[in-house]
């Protein structure tokens, strides 16, 4: 029953995400997943009866102000445009955070289900999340008609297909690398590697697709990116694990 309930977590938790990028930009939604230990350390007493320090609860603090300021300044930018640009954000801004909600639930889950034996490691549990995604993604696009649509979209543009390909692979290669790095290194350095992607990828994003980067933008930004650094690089207790939970959901 607790793996049925990953693998429904996951599916809505990555459908929802993707879904919330047409209302919100990608820097935000990627700032808005990354303030997941805040849900987390919501959940995790009622999962796996958690408890967390005072330093946890300070860096919970930080992100929750973070992402204030940057929603802040995303929605006042949106609202001087006009058009309903506003509205779509808070559009964006509630489906973000079902997606985190289901992410919180999915972390504690993962390790309740790897703690009982019920998987034999990450690694199945993954595999078992990806099937069941594909299923139910492909079960979905039918009904819907989207799968369809975005066949016939390929046969009339040549570049779509290799470009979801290619897509494809480094997603898969980034996670499998990252899990590589865990079992070599630590899970330490392959958190900091997860941190550098999402500054590489924040700037990368403002780099090939100007969006305005006002005061708020930048100091919700540093609070945000400071407060996983200090959680990430803060040395754990034995016998603990960190309040971001277990694997959450996959790509972001």
């Amino acid at each position: 029953r607790d793996v049925a309930a990953v693998c429904i977590l996951y599916v809505i938790s990555n459908a929802v995400s993707r879904v919330a990028l047409t209302y919100v930009s990608i820097p935000f939604g990627m700032l808005f997943k990354s303030c997941k230990l805040v849900a987390v350390m919501a959940t995790s007493g009622l999962v796996v009866g958690k408890r967390y320090s005072q330093f946890e609860y300070i860096i919970a603090l930080c992100f929750i102000v973070g992402m204030a300021m940057f929603a802040n300044s995303d929605y006042e930018e949106a609202t001087a445009k006009g058009g309903g640009f506003g509205f779509k954000i808070v559009v964006g801004v509630v489906l973000l955070t079902i997606s985190v909600g289901c992410d919180a639930f999915l972390g504690n889950l993962q390790e309740k289900v790897q703690k009982q034996g019920v998987v034999r490691g990450e690694l199945e549990l993954m595999y078992i999340q990806s099937v069941s995604g594909a299923i139910a993604l492909l079960a979905t696009t039918i009904f819907s008609g989207e799968l369809v649509a975005a066949v016939q979209l390929m046969s009339e543009d040549a570049r779509l297909l290799p470009t979801i390909t290619v897509w494809a692979l480094f997603n898969v290669s980034g996670i499998l690398l990252l899990l590589k790095m865990v079992r070599e290194f630590s899970a330490v350095v392959a958190a900091v590697s997860a941190l550098v992607r999402k500054l590489m990828s924040l700037a990368v994003s403002y780099l090939f697709f100007p969006k305005m980067l006002t005061a708020g933008h930048a100091a919700g930004l540093f609070l945000i990116m400071a407060a996983t650094a200090a959680h990430t690089l803060r040395p754990k207790p034995k016998n603990s694990s960190s309040a971001g939970g277990g694997g959450g959901g996959g790509g972001g």
